[in-house]
């Protein structure tokens, strides 16, 4: 045996933090470039969204 099939097991614990982090990536991203958005949004004078603003009615 080589050691490379050492490095195909992948435990629970292991793979459920591969997967929160891959989570976190995505919605801080998500987050950046929405702000990013937002900020350019407000420099043109558009309305800017805001969460408060989405719940209303």
């Amino acid at each position: 045996m080589t050691m490379s099939f050492f490095f195909l097991y992948i435990d629970p614990g292991t793979g459920s933090m591969i997967v929160q982090m891959l989570i976190a990536a995505f919605l801080g991203i998500a987050y950046f470039f929405r702000s990013i958005v937002n900020f350019i949004k407000s420099l043109l004078g558009m309305k800017v969204t805001s969460p408060e603003d989405e719940g209303d009615t």
